[in-house]
């Protein structure tokens, strides 16, 4: 599961919400369910500590941003 921040916009108002779901595809469809008249986008950038839902972030998949080595 990930969780991401979504901004649901309207005509003259614009709400962010916090959505978890198996994939960023199903949060947006998650937090436009039920506003068919409004659009959805995920709001960048995306916190990696706070993308992976859970304690452990799932194996091969690393924190750090491209081209930077963690240190040991």
């Amino acid at each position: 599961m990930i969780q991401v921040t979504i901004e649901v916009k309207g005509n003259t108002v614009s709400q962010r919400v916090r959505v978890t779901a198996p994939n960023v595809e199903q949060a947006l469809e998650l937090a436009g369910a039920s506003r068919p008249d409004k659009r959805v986008r995920v709001v960048f950038p995306i916190e990696p500590e706070a993308f992976f839902t859970g304690d452990r972030v799932p194996a091969g998949v690393s924190l750090a941003p491209p081209g930077l080595e963690q240190a040991a």
